[in-house]
C-alpha cells in the first residue's frame, strides 16, 4: 500500500540551511501518517533528498549516497524498533568530526565557525560520551544496542538535549564552552551528555508503555547522569548540589493540599508535554536515591538489570507490566 501526504511544517523545524525533527512527546502525527502511541513502536527507513553541500544523518547508519547534480539522496539503514518520539533527521550545513573511543566510531555533526573554540570542546565531548557508554555497559550488564553512535549540536535547540536513538542532540550552545567555563559549568554540560546517552538503555530500548509512565525513562536518566558526571569532579560538593537542584522544586509543588504521585495519570495525548515538570524531574530523583539506600546499592542495580533485559526492545509500565 502506498500512502501520499503533505508533511506539516511544526515538528520539522525548518530554515533555510537546516531541518530537523523534533516529535517528543507525541507531533511525529504531524509530519508523518502515524500513531505517537510510546507501545507502537515501528523499524523506520529514511530516505532523504538534499542540497549537495549539505549532510543529512537520521537514527539508521547510511547505506547509500547517490549524487544528482546539485541533489543529493541518501538511504539509511532500517532502524531498531522505535518509539515515533524517537525518529530523528537532521540535514543542513554541518561540519563533521570524528574520533575513535573503545574501538567504536563516533561522530559530531555541528555548524560551529569558532575554530578555535571547536578545537578546545572537541576532546571533551567525544570523551565524555564515551564513558557515558562505557558507564552504562558496565552498570547494566548490556551493551549498547543500536550500532552507530552519532551526536548533533544545533544552534538554539529547544531543549538541552533529545536522546534519539543513534542520534542525539544537543543545544549547541550549552556544550561548546568558553574557556573561562567554570567547574559547576563542566559538570553542567557532563550531566545531560550522560542524561542523554543514559535513554539509550532507558527509554530507547525499554520505553513506557504510555506516557503516565514517562518518569520511568526520565528519573532512571537523571540517576545515572549523577552516577556517571559527579565522580568527575570530585572537588564539588554533590550532595549539597543535590539537595539545591531538587528539593526546592519539588517542595514546592508538593506544598499544595495533599502530594504529588509521580506517576502521573495522562487522559489526553494533547498534554503530554505537561508532564515533563519538577515531579518528574525534582522529585522522582529524591524518590529513587531513598529507594537505592533502603535496598543497597548490588540489591537496586541487579533489579534494574533484570528489568531492562526482560523488556528490551519493548514497553512496560511502573509495576512492571508489558
Amino acid at each position: 500500500m502506498r500512502i501520499d501526504f503533505t508533511a506539516g511544517d511544526a515538528p520539522l523545524n525548518r530554515s533555510d540551511d537546516l531541518l530537523y525533527t523534533l516529535f517528543v512527546p507525541a507531533h511525529a502525527r504531524q509530519a508523518l501518517p502515524c500513531f505517537d502511541q510510546p507501545d507502537l513502536k515501528g523499524r523506520w527507513s529514511v530516505t532523504v533528498e538534499h542540497p549537495a553541500a549539505w549532510r543529512a544523518v537520521a537514527n539508521g547508519a547510511e547505506l547509500e549516497r547517490r549524487e544528482l547534480g546539485t541533489r543529493t539522496r541518501v538511504r539509511f539503514a532500517r532502524t531498531k524498533p522505535l518509539a515515533t518520539y524517537l525518529v530523528s533527521l537532521a540535514v543542513g550545513k554541518f561540519q563533521l568530526e570524528t574520533a575513535q573511543r573503545d574501538r567504536r566510531t563516533m561522530r559530531m555533526f555541528h555548524r560551529e565557525t569558532d575554530g578555535a573554540k571547536l578545537a578546545r570542546n572537541r576532546e571533551a565531548l567525544f570523551d565524555l560520551h564515551a564513558q557515558s557508554l562505557a558507564f552504562m555497559e558496565r552498570y547494566t550488564g548490556i551493551k549498547y544496542q543500536f550500532g552507530k553512535f552519532d551526536f548533533v549540536l544545533i544552534p538554539a535547540f529547544p531543549f538541552g538535549g533529545m536522546e534519539h536513538a543513534d542520534d542525539i542532540h544537543y543545544r549547541a550552545e550549552s556544550l561548546l564552552l568558553e574557556e573561562s567555563a567554570t567547574q559547576r559549568q563542566l559538570l553542567s554540560r557532563a550531566r545531560p551528555i550522560a542524561h542523554e546517552t543514559a535513554h539509550m538503555w532507558f527509554g530507547d530500548l525499554v520505553t513506557m508503555k504510555w506516557f503516565d509512565d514517562v518518569w520511568t525513562k526520565e528519573v532512571f536518566a537523571n540517576f545515572m547522569a549523577s552516577k556517571i558526571a559527579d565522580p568527575l569532579f570530585p572537588e564539588l560538593n554533590h550532595e549539597l548540589q543535590f539537595f539545591l537542584d531538587h528539593h526546592g522544586d519539588a517542595y514546592a509543588v508538593e506544598r499544595s493540599a495533599g502530594t504529588n504521585a509521580i506517576r502521573q495519570p495522562l487522559e489526553n495525548l494533547g498534554a503530554a508535554g505537561s508532564l515533563y515538570k519538577p515531579i518528574i524531574y525534582e522529585k522522582s530523583p529524591v524518590v529513587m536515591r531513598q529507594l537505592e539506600a533502603l535496598l543497597g546499592e548490588e540489591l537496586f542495580r541487579e533489579g534494574l538489570r533484570g528489568y531492562l533485559r526482560r523488556y528490551s526492545f519493548g514497553n512496560t509500565t511502573w509495576d512492571c507490566r508489558g
